[in-house]
């Protein structure tokens, strides 16, 4: 008796849960992902969508929990936060939830305090020299922080000022 193949639909929604066990995709990365097995957009799509019905891929909370962690682990500031999202395939609705609900796991100031005073733990005295000042503000500019995030904070350690 000869074994029926199953079909190639099947065997990409096979594919994209073995991926999906490993971690959350979200849904661009996922399509990049099944292309590259070489199936067709179609077999793609009918998976994709399947799964998406019943749950296993959320771009809305794959994007948040990826804000969440990298605002709490990695402490960036929202604009990394949003360049790395876009870059996953969220949709810009999407990312400025997940950027609120960044918001809400470890404010923005709070981020920019914890990298302070991991910048600063081994510095004695408390001046900063105006180079020091601007490597400072340059790494948490890096790091996806605005100036207007940095303004308060950067004034309590003295600012910008000429000494």
């Amino acid at each position: 008796m000869k074994r029926e193949k199953p079909p190639k639909v099947d065997k990409a929604e096979t594919l994209a849960l073995r991926l999906l066990s490993i971690r959350d995709h979200s849904r661009a990365e996922m399509i990049r992902k099944l292309k590259l097995r070489g199936l067709s957009d179609r077999e793609i799509e009918l998976s994709i969508a399947r799964l998406q019905s019943e749950g296993f891929i959320s771009d809305a909370r794959y994007a948040e929990r990826l804000a969440c962690l990298w605002a709490e682990t990695k402490w960036y500031g929202n604009r990394q936060i949003q360049q790395k999202l876009a870059g996953k395939g969220i949709s810009e609705d999407l990312i400025q939830k997940a950027i609120m609900k960044a918001e809400e796991t470890l404010a923005t100031a709070e981020r920019i305090q914890k990298l302070l005073r991991q910048k600063l733990r081994y510095r004695k005295g408390n001046r900063l020299s105006p180079s020091e000042k601007q490597k400072l503000a340059q790494a948490l500019l890096r790091k996806g922080f605005l100036w207007d995030d940095l303004g308060e904070t950067l004034e309590e350690i003295g600012g910008f000022r000429e000494e």
